[in-house]
């Protein structure tokens, strides 16, 4: 089993050899007791010990600035001091982040300010660990939240969180999450007990409830920075509309429109995050500026760009296979999937009697396949129109397969699309569902 043990670490000065009672795979505690400086590495050699395969992955705060003599100007600097100073504190086997971190420190007569919010460690938090994951592509996440402080345990929960999810929609693997944490209440007779705070087997994300929230990326803390766009994020609501509905051939013509390069990607956020932070140094103060704030919605915008650039590839051509439908399919829910296998069924039974180069309506093959037989041995001529109204109980009950502008390809195959008169109506319809008008 590959363990990937994800830990803030802020109480650096507590770090002590302790006995403790690490979670095992079934987030069990067990009776055996480890000695380890903190709970993490407890939890690490425990897993290491039972023959896994192990990954640590560590996130200190900038505010352990007051560890250090004399800090430097510049984030990208402190960030290397931190984890070296960590590192001859703690001398294990581990990956280490910095992020920036809030709140006052005071080492001698030198006050260490940290200024902005939240938002910029729970997305750092969220884009590395994301990043770790589908690297290694770890069975079970543990976070370990024993070191760090109150304020920062809520960000971290749900950046982990974020990260499984958009790791599950990424790559369809299934992965088992642990919650723990050891506190002075879980000490009996001078060793400290781990416990399981919450455990969960993700199988599938619904990252539809992401991509129709609200999306922004970041907020000016300093008026002298600027901002940055969201954009896509239009198509990103139309692609969780179609996810949360069931509309797999929308789905795919909304995948193949969004030029990934007009997209903002996530190092850019990155970038723009550190390079907004300023320090200043005087005798008796360390200050660190935020100069921009990552919104904490922004992580829902890069759900959906992982999910574009993983699943694009289906999305080429100019008519969609049953293979690519079904495949894009997979990332829908349960009913959804019910209704959409029954449309193909359906769609697969009308084109039996088609021949090999024909294309025709779905309304066409429905009139068709309610024929008497005595009818269709005339072969009379069926009229058609055009219609490309977007009627959405119909269209929900029909797996978005509108009968009156969904076409048939049969080549080698079958394969579906919209009508190109009908298209651009039936894809901004998609992009305003559920909007107040």
């Amino acid at each position: 089993m590959k363990v990937l043990i994800v830990a803030p670490w802020e109480k650096i000065l507590r770090f002590k050899e302790s006995s403790y009672h690490p979670v095992d795979e079934k987030g069990d505690t067990i009776d055996l007791a480890l000695n380890a400086n903190n709970s993490t590495l407890a939890e690490f050699n425990y897993f290491k010990e039972q023959k896994n395969e192990v990954s640590l992955l560590i996130f200190l705060p900038s505010t352990l600035s007051y560890l250090l003599q004399d800090p430097p100007p510049d984030f990208p600097s402190l960030s290397e001091g931190i984890k070296s100073k960590v590192k001859e504190i703690i001398n294990a086997e581990y990956e280490a982040y910095v992020l920036p971190g809030i709140g006052n420190y005071v080492n001698k007569t030198v006050i260490h300010e940290h200024k902005g919010g939240i938002g910029n460690y729970q997305f750092l938090f969220y884009l590395y660990l994301y990043r770790k994951m589908m690297e290694y592509s770890p069975n079970l996440v543990i976070l370990d939240t024993s070191n760090v402080s109150d304020y920062e345990i809520p960000a971290s929960m749900n950046a982990t969180r974020l990260a499984i999810d958009d790791y599950v929609s990424s790559t369809g693997k299934e992965i088992e999450y642990f919650h723990v944490s050891a506190s002075p209440s879980y000490i009996d007779k001078g060793e400290i007990r781990i416990g399981l705070i919450s455990k969960m087997t993700v199988k599938k994300s619904n990252i539809e409830d992401y991509l129709t929230n609200e999306i922004k990326l970041v907020k000016i803390l300093d008026p002298k920075e600027k901002g940055l766009n969201a954009v896509g994020k239009s198509d990103m609501y139309g692609i969780g509309k179609c996810l949360e509905y069931g509309f797999p051939l929308a789905l795919l013509y909304l995948l193949k429109e969004t030029n990934m390069k007009n997209l903002v990607k996530p190092e850019d956020v990155e970038k723009t995050i550190i390079d907004s932070i300023k320090i200043s140094k005087s005798p008796d103060l360390y200050s660190l500026d935020q100069g921009i704030e990552a919104h904490e919605n922004a992580p829902y915008y890069f759900i959906g760009y992982h999910f574009i650039e993983n699943y694009k590839k289906l999305s080429e051509g100019e008519e969609f296979s049953l293979d690519a439908i079904g495949k894009i399919s997979e990332n829908m829910g349960r009913m959804q999937r019910v209704i959409i296998g029954r449309e193909i069924e359906r769609i697969k039974e009308l084109v039996s009697i088609a021949k090999e180069g024909e294309e025709f309506s779905l309304d066409y093959l429905i009139k068709l396949g309610n024929m008497k037989v005595i009818d269709w041995i005339k072969k009379p001529e069926i009229e058609e129109d055009t219609e490309c109204e977007f009627e959405e109980t119909k269209m929900i009950s029909h797996a978005g397969f509108g009968r009156k502008f969904t076409v048939v390809h049969v080549k080698n195959g079958v394969y579906l699309s919209y009508k190109k008169e009908c298209l651009e109506n039936v894809i901004n319809s998609v992009k305003n569902l559920d909007k107040e008008s």
